[in-house]
C-alpha cells in the first residue's frame, strides 16, 4: 500500500488550482 501514498504525496506536492 505504498503506491497510494506516493500518489497522495505527488498530488500534494503538485496542487492543481
Amino acid at each position: 500500500m505504498e503506491q497510494g501514498n506516493k500518489s497522495v504525496i505527488f498530488l500534494k506536492l503538485r496542487p492543481t488550482e
